[in-house]
């Protein structure tokens, strides 16, 4: 994904004209449009990630915790952050699901 957010920043950064003449404004809104669409597509991507990861992928509560740990304090989009933040009740109900069957072994 952050690959596809500097190809994004490169597009931009590449525009050969000159951003401030008027001659060129329909090109640079156009060119912003599309960036501001490819972040949505990032962010939607992203967010459907997270989703999937934290519901197939990760085998235990501490390694899920552990995940959201490390995505704590990394600045992202608003819709990015409360997607990880719903994360930690998911995290808490199978914790609590381990401990039952924990529980239920002795």
């Amino acid at each position: 994904m952050s690959a596809r957010v500097r190809q994004g920043i490169k597009k931009l950064e590449d525009f050969e004209e000159d951003v401030f003449n008027s001659e060129y404004k329909e090109d640079w809104i156009t060119l912003q449009k599309e960036f501001k669409q490819e972040i949505l597509a990032i962010e939607l991507a992203t967010t459907t990630l997270i989703a999937d990861t934290f519901e197939k992928q990760l085998s235990s509560s501490e390694i899920a915790f552990d995940l959201l740990c490390k995505f704590k304090n990394v600045d992202t989009r608003k819709a990015i952050k409360d997607e990880l933040d719903g994360k930690y009740e998911n995290v808490l109900g199978r914790y609590i699901e381990e401990v039952e069957e924990m529980d239920e072994l002795y």
